[in-house]
């Protein structure tokens, strides 16, 4: 196997024992079985001795032209098995390096200190790259290599001490990583799985908002249908105690609904807010009777208080009670009013009001006007009453 140290000339033969500009020129001298170092010449300097030489004992001394050169370079491949047992990169190394020591680096020639250096970084370098996972590799290669390179690395430490060892510096490192074809291959078919995979999670998910909602208004239809009965029964059928309780009641349960709405499958669902008086008209139509006028006027106040739709629901029952009762005119019972206006006033007690919405509400107090509201209706009146 060829030496990677000669071969890359970091170190070259000088029988003749002449200098080579930018080397340091290594002179050593046979010993019985080993040598030693006789000289180290320097660029710039003579190898004095030569001229004393003879022909005889010449053949006592060989050198060696080590390389002084500070950006010497290398590049090397090698395959790496990431430890899932599943995959491998290949990778390209590429190092900066230069000489430290020149008399090591010629007297261990023939360990190859060179490939020794190389199959090192291999080695450590290529075992922190085995451990990372491989969707790091693949998607973020320039986090897995920080990871790997950065200047607290301990692999980046070992292999600038190994090469001290042998009379090198690393000066600079940098891979290179490219997926293997099969991994490649699987890589594609796995992506178009999970992009197909979403398309169908997203189909299904519009499919059933679509369902959904097509339920959802069918069941505010209905919702529509039954306020609309018990408003008209509260403003146009009570004409007594009994008839006043039916209805009221009909038009809260109605108005719950409204509050918080079912979804499909019968939970509630506090994304559905309380719909506003406009939503109401819209939806119900437009009427002249006080009371219609007033309830609707009533939901569009208690939907701006914030505060929880049980509130709400409580709230609006106790104002429409006291409507109701007031509804009787001078039939209506004076101790029912004045308990239905201080279930009224507790309710409100309960929710944090702003001025503006404790004024508005405070209207509510003033009995003969709702009376009175009710009996000469108008939309002007009603739009300066509430």
């Amino acid at each position: 196997m060829a030496n990677l140290t000669t071969a890359e000339k970091l170190v070259q033969e000088r029988p003749d024992l002449n200098t080579l500009s930018g080397h340091a020129l290594v002179v050593f001298e046979k010993k019985g079985e080993g040598h030693e170092v006789r000289e180290i010449v320097l660029p710039g300097q003579t190898f004095k001795e030569k001229k004393s030489f003879s022909l005889f004992n010449r053949s006592s001394y060989f050198a060696y032209a080590v390389n002084l050169d500070e950006r010497l370079r290398l590049e090397f491949a090698d395959r790496v098995d990431l430890q899932d047992h599943l995959h491998s990169v290949d990778v390209t190394f590429y190092i900066e390096y230069c000489v430290t020591d020149p008399k090591l680096v010629a007297d261990k020639l023939n360990s190859d200190p060179l490939k020794r250096l190389r199959d090192r970084i291999k080695q450590v370098i290529g075992l922190s790259l085995s451990v990372e996972r491989w969707e790091e590799i693949r998607d973020d290669f320039l986090m897995v290599k920080a990871r790997i390179l950065g200047n607290d690395s301990a692999s980046v430490e070992e292999v600038r001490d190994f090469a001290n060892d042998v009379g090198l510096a690393v000066k600079g490192l940098e891979l290179k990583v490219r997926l293997q074809e099969i991994d490649r291959k699987i890589d594609a078919i796995e992506r178009n799985k999970t992009v197909k995979a979403a398309q169908v999670v997203a189909d299904l998910e519009i499919q059933s908002l679509r369902d959904n909602y097509a339920i959802g208004r069918k069941a505010r239809e209905k919702m529509v249908d039954a306020m609309t009965t018990a408003v008209g029964n509260l403003a146009d059928k009570t004409d007594n105690a009994d008839a006043l309780g039916r209805n009221v009641g009909a038009v809260t349960q109605a108005l719950s609904a409204f509050t918080q709405p079912l979804v499909p499958d019968g939970r509630k669902d506090s994304r559905y807010p309380l719909l506003n008086a406009a939503s109401n008209k819209r939806l119900l139509g437009e009427s002249s009777t006080g009371s219609f006028s007033l309830i609707i006027g009533v939901l569009e106040q208690v939907n701006g208080i914030d505060c929880s739709a049980t509130q709400k629901n409580r709230l609006m029952s106790a104002i429409l009670h006291l409507i109701g009762e007031l509804l009787l005119g001078d039939d209506g019972d004076p101790e029912k009013v004045d308990e239905h206006g201080a279930s009224v006033r507790e309710q409100l007690s309960k929710m944090n009001l702003s001025f503006e919405q404790h004024e508005s509400f405070r209207k509510f107090f003033n009995y003969d006007a709702i009376r009175d509201f009710i009996k000469f209706f108008n939309q002007d009146t009603m739009k300066d009453f509430v």
